[in-house]
């Protein structure tokens, strides 16, 4: 014992250790077993913070450094100087620092030699807890010098657990923040493989989650022996009642709790929800674990992924429409951008914009959820016919946009798509679209917002044509678009400026040649004097909407000059007016025009309204009541430019109609070879089976006349009998003629 003088005091019953607490370890290295054997009596039975003390042996440095290399959780190495060499001791503290990277092992030096004792320096570089000279090393010495540096150890411990928990905290959510990059939101499998991620093993176990505190759980992930778990309410059933009860401890409590077999771990949900995962944990993942960082670390993850949704909904908002489910304009612009500094893209896309026609009238006939349903089906339509990678978006209320390879995306092909009509709500729908499209090669823009513009002069270009045209981007088309937005501008100064007036023409019953009726027609005169074709400046009027306005207009005036010619003894004689689609859908209609009849008392039974084929077919049930409504108030109807457009005989005889109308194009080829010239043929005896009358419009040369007279066709207009003219020159007219042509 001359090498260490210590009182050594025997215990005959040793204090127990605290239940589940490791040892302390302690290395003692020496090269005098004598040492050893000394320290062992003098800490034997001892305890530091209720923990026993375990003592490893090294009787040299080389031995020391193997045993500190294997051996884990070394709390202490009690270490001579002076061993095979005078600073043996010394020169191992550098590799335990370095080499081995043991900074929270706690060193304290012993020697017997005071000369070798270390500088300060060397003290301070390498964190020497303490040195000690054998001889002063009593028992309670010995006990107070490990006791410091043990509670030490355990400090420097919880601080690096502290600091490594933080970095795993960070890790997750830049791993989480990763999910971003990869374009996804993480579900509830990846949350569960981030927190079996935090104690560094494979994830084995389960998350479960509920809407609310009063909400059944859902099993929402399930790992390790529960992989194979069904979907079900509530946790696996074979996970055990003694997990079920730890799992409900840590929903009840809200923090995170340990067992006996694994960790329950609370994750705060949104909006009221919550979450919880249980994980099976080996023992050694236990030991030491800090539950305070744990649900910092799972409050934290949560709120990342939290925050992960929010940008992933704000992003959808953002890029995305609501209703079909497509990209919105400023995702499409967006790819259109990236478009722009890629030549193979630019070389071989086209860009074809969708518009239905009608749409707003149909909106305003039948109501929103009509409309909105009719968006999502022609949406689900494009979506299954476009192959990938073609770009679908919905860029405005009624258009989509269609972007990809332009053998895809030809006006003619995505035509065929609405050829068919759509059923829904046990009914059959027919539509009509009109198409623009730019080859991005020619298209002279410099941004994607540019793009969508030269897309959209396409389409108004093919409207300009009428509805279920279609048009492609030229230079010529942009400037025809800016002529058509500056002739715009110039019809709506004229209606406000009075330019704008009706001019009438004559109708005439071919048995008799008494004249029967007029029809009100627009005409524009330019203040230079010129007039403006009604085909010009009409369909800009509707394409722009201003028709609605014009429309009301046009019956209030022609209900004015209906009272005129009665007023002169024309009594007989009926006044019929255009009703564009737009118009005859607007919900104001019915309004409208019963205000202008009270406006123009005894004037219902001499109207008659001129509704097209595309009017006429937009439905059934709303349609037909619109219909039913007006001729209850005495007003008649009639279909104009029969044969023209989307003709459906199912349709025409359930609606209350008067009168069909066969469109100039018609007449203008009877008794031809052309094509069309049977129409006329086809149209009088449909009439005469319908019960309705038939008149044929644009009878120029009295061998038409005599043709559609033998035909059995009822009545005709035309420049055979007189052309539209003002109020005045038709009163004039009818006294010269005697209302006879």
């Amino acid at each position: 014992m001359n090498a260490l003088n210590a009182q050594v005091v025997f215990q005959e019953e040793p204090a127990a250790p605290a239940p589940g607490q490791p040892p302390w370890r302690i290395l003692v290295v020496d090269d005098d077993p004598e040492v050893h054997q000394a320290t062992g009596f003098a800490l034997a039975h001892l305890q530091v913070a209720d923990r026993p003390l375990e003592l490893l042996h090294a009787y040299s440095s080389a031995e020391a450094l193997r045993l500190l290399a294997v051996e884990p959780d070394i709390a202490v190495v009690l270490l001579d100087v002076v061993m095979e060499t005078p600073t043996a001791g010394l020169d191992i503290i550098a590799r335990i620092r370095g080499e081995l990277g043991l900074s929270c092992t706690r060193i304290i030096l012993r020697t017997g030699q005071p000369g070798y004792a270390p500088e300060i320096d060397t003290i301070r570089r390498y964190e020497i807890n303490d040195y000690k000279a054998k001889s002063e090393l009593t028992q309670t010495k010995l006990y107070a010098a490990l006791s410091v540096a043990l509670r030490t150890y355990a400090q420097l411990c919880q601080a690096n657990q502290a600091r490594a928990s933080l970095q795993k905290i960070i890790d997750s959510g830049r791993r989480i923040k990763s999910y971003a990059g990869e374009g996804r939101v993480p579900d509830a499998s990846d949350l569960l493989l981030m927190l079996a991620a935090y104690f560094g093993v494979s994830p084995d176990g389960f998350l479960v989650e509920r809407a609310g505190v009063d909400a059944p759980l859902w099993l929402q992930a399930a790992a390790g022996r529960y992989a194979n778990a069904p979907g079900h309410v509530g946790p696996p059933l074979d996970a055990g009642a003694a997990v079920h009860e730890q799992l409900e401890r840590c929903l009840q409590a809200r923090r995170c709790q340990a067992g006996a077999d694994g960790m329950a771990l609370y994750l705060r949900h949104e909006q009221g929800g919550e979450m919880a995962a249980f994980l099976h944990l080996p023992t050694a993942r236990m030991q030491d674990l800090d539950l305070h960082m744990l649900d910092v670390f799972c409050t934290h993850m949560t709120v990342e992924w939290q925050n992960l949704r929010l940008l992933d909904r704000l992003h959808q908002a953002a890029y995305s429409d609501g209703l079909t489910g497509l990209r919105n304009r400023a995702a499409l612009v967006q790819q259109l951008e990236d478009c722009r500094s890629d030549t193979a893209c630019m070389d071989a896309t086209v860009l074809a914009l969708i518009d239905i026609d009608h749409f707003s009238g149909i909106n305003d006939m039948f109501g929103h959820a009509y409309g909105d349903r009719l968006l999502q089906i022609a949406a689900q339509r494009l979506q299954h016919a476009l192959p990938p990678p073609t770009v679908l978006a919905r860029v405005s209320n009624d258009t989509f946009a269609v972007w990809g390879a332009e053998p895809v995306v030809q006006p003619a092909a995505l035509r065929r798509l609405f050829a068919q009509s759509f059923v829904f709500d046990d009914v059959s729908h027919v539509v009509s679209v009109s198409i623009g499209a730019v080859r991005l090669r020619e298209a002279q823009g410099v941004t994607g917002a540019d793009l969508l513009k030269e897309a959209w002069i396409a389409l108004k270009r093919a409207k300009m044509g009428g509805h279920g045209q279609d048009a492609w981007y030229t230079l010529s088309s942009a400037r025809e678009t800016r002529e058509h937005t500056r002739l715009l501008h110039a019809l709506r100064q004229a209606f406000q400026r009075e330019r704008l007036f009706l001019v009438y023409q004559p109708q005439v019953a071919l048995d008799t040649g008494r004249v029967t009726g007029v029809e009100a027609l627009l005409r524009w005169r330019a203040e230079d004097g010129r007039y403006i074709p009604p085909d010009r400046f009409l369909p800009i009027a509707e394409s722009s909407g201003l028709i609605i306005e014009l429309g009301a207009w046009v019956l209030r005036d022609a209900l004015r000059a209906l009272q005129t010619l009665r007023s002169q003894g024309h009594d007989g004689l009926r006044m019929s007016v255009n009703v564009s689609g737009q118009q005859f859908s607007h919900p104001d209609f019915a309004a409208d025009l019963e205000a202008a009849l009270v406006q123009e008392p005894g004037s219902a039974g001499l109207l008659e309204l001129e509704i097209t084929e595309s009017v006429a077919i937009m439905g059934s049930d709303p349609v037909e009541s619109l219909l039913q409504r007006i001729r209850e108030r005495g007003v008649s109807i009639a279909i104009d430019d029969f044969g023209t457009g989307y003709s459906s005989l199912a349709y025409l005889d359930r609606l209350p109609v008067d009168r069909l109308k066969i469109d100039r194009s018609f007449v203008q080829v009877l008794n031809t070879q052309t094509r069309g010239a049977r129409i006329a043929e086809l149209v009088v005896p449909l009439g005469h089976q319908l019960g309705l009358s038939v008149l044929a419009e644009g009878v120029e040369t009295r061998e038409q006349a005599d043709y559609l007279r033998g035909l059995g066709c009822h009545e005709a207009q035309g420049y055979l009998y007189a052309k539209p003219m003002p109020i005045d020159d038709l009163l004039a007219w009818l006294a010269a003629c005697g209302g006879r042509c």
